[in-house]
């Protein structure tokens, strides 16, 4: 380590600004001040960059400061997304099995310290799956919030590099730089680059890629939580699964949960009701879309959430696989228009009895009659 530092690291007003940060709790603002002083002392001093990050190891802003993200060394793109600090706008919705396995893993992280007293150490990685839309990405973020540490994403189009060998140079970078920084890093699309070594589909590139990512879930540990999120769990190589210290299935959510995730976002009462009954079977992904759809119509025309939530789910599933519009769903939303049952079976081609009997039916599934 050089005795010698270059004269001006920061200007008498940044050093004062960064004091004044540190002193008075502006945690966001300090972080800046650390970086713009990292980025020149690192050029000055490598090996004292690297001694400030073991002091300052306990703190993942002031970490992440000081060990910049890998890049790409042809594109000098940033091989993962950092988000810090994690908010969420609502609560989760999960079912209980996995609400219960989740809250184990941040329990065990905060209880790291006793753990390794007995010799233990906490869940290191975990393979979470399911269909698409219900939760598992949000799950990573959720983990990363509640553990007060930066979640880092994957970014599979930059560490993809088109040269032979590079990619498994950019994702070990990757890997490396996510453990040694205490964070929680998420592999999304997991299947992706741990597909089946025996998928002859792919070149040998990929399958090498295996390899690598075998080896780093073996050798995880540090001060990081590894998540992976997989919609095609039959596509991954059976070896991966049993190097996870956990495995969580998701499974497209249950109309209790719906219900919660709806009541959530400001439903309640016989509009929590249809709207329940409107997005029945959909994952929350849809859900939210649909309620984001309704809000801006709601704000910008000055129709009733409810009214143009239906119009938004009617749009949205209109000419979907499997029938999924409805006949029913045209009437509800016109209905909820204000039109008559005579002008409601003109514009979907029934008859006015039917579309009474099917706003009835609605009404009696719902509990309103």
């Amino acid at each position: 380590m050089s005795d010698k530092l270059p004269r001006k690291l920061l200007s008498k007003a940044e050093w004062i600004a960064l004091f004044r940060d540190g002193l008075h709790g502006g945690a966001d603002a300090f972080a800046r001040h650390v970086r713009k002083l990292a980025g020149r002392l690192g050029e000055a001093d490598p090996e004292m960059v690297a001694a400030l990050i073991a002091e300052l190891g306990r703190n993942p802003a002031l970490r992440s400061a000081f060990a910049p993200n890998p890049v790409d060394a042809d594109s000098r793109l940033k091989l993962l997304r950092e988000t810090w600090p994690v908010v969420l706008p609502v609560q989760p919705v999960w079912a209980p099995g996995v609400a219960d396995a989740l809250a184990h893993v941040v329990a065990e992280w905060q209880g790291a310290a006793k753990l390794r007293e007995a010799g233990l150490s906490p869940t290191r990685s975990v393979l979470i799956s399911g269909p698409p839309g219900v939760g598992k990405t949000l799950a990573a973020s959720w983990l990363a919030m509640e553990l007060n540490v930066p979640l880092f994403t994957l970014d599979l189009a930059t560490v993809m590099n088109s040269f032979l060998g590079k990619t498994g140079q950019n994702l070990r970078l990757a890997l490396n730089h996510a453990m040694a920084t205490p964070s929680v890093l998420l592999l999304d699309e997991f299947d992706a680059i741990a597909k089946r070594r025996d998928d002859d589909s792919d070149v040998g590139e990929l399958k090498r890629l295996v390899n690598v990512l075998l080896q780093a879930v073996d050798g995880w540990g540090g001060e990081s939580l590894l998540v992976a999120a997989t919609n095609h769990p039959d596509l991954l190589d059976p070896a991966v699964w049993r190097r996870f210290d956990l495995a969580v299935s998701m499974d497209m959510p249950e109309p209790a949960m719906t219900a919660r995730f709806l009541a959530g976002h400001g439903l309640a009462g016989r509009d929590l009701d249809y709207a329940q009954r409107l997005v029945e079977g959909a994952s929350f992904a849809h859900v939210e879309r649909w309620l984001r759809m309704a809000r801006k119509e709601s704000l910008l025309r000055g129709t009733p959430l409810l009214q143009a939530m239906v119009g938004a789910v009617a749009r949205d599933r209109h000419n979907m696989p499997e029938g999924k519009m409805s006949r029913d769903l045209k009437i509800l939303a016109l209905h909820r228009e204000g039109k008559s049952a005579r002008e409601i079976g003109r514009e979907v081609g029934v008859s006015h009895p039917t579309v009474q009997s099917v706003l009835r039916r609605m009404r009696e599934e719902n509990g309103q009659e």
